[in-house]
């Protein structure tokens, strides 16, 4: 988050955050921080983190309006795409 911050990711187009096990908390925090309103992030990873349905919710929730984002991946997480179905059925 300290990199996002400071400005040393400026121009970075992609950023993925691949077999970590992060808390939920100041996952949250960093989301909301440096991802949500970046205007050059065009993919963001969060693949193999170990992360459930709500807390995958929770970031979609946060870069739904980020108008740079193409690629949010979530692959390889503990869930079920019957969860994420019923949403988007809607």
């Amino acid at each position: 988050m300290e990199l996002f911050a400071k400005g040393h990711m400026t121009y970075c187009t992609e950023f993925r955050l691949y077999n970590f096990k992060p808390e939920s908390t100041p996952l949250l925090a960093f989301v909301d921080a440096s991802l949500t309103n970046n205007p050059t992030l065009q993919t963001i990873g969060f693949a193999r983190d170990r992360l459930n349905e709500d807390m995958c919710a929770a970031i979609m929730q946060r870069l739904y309006y980020n108008p740079a984002l193409t690629c949010l991946d979530i692959n390889g997480n503990p869930i079920t795409i019957s969860a994420f179905q019923k949403d988007i059925v809607k």
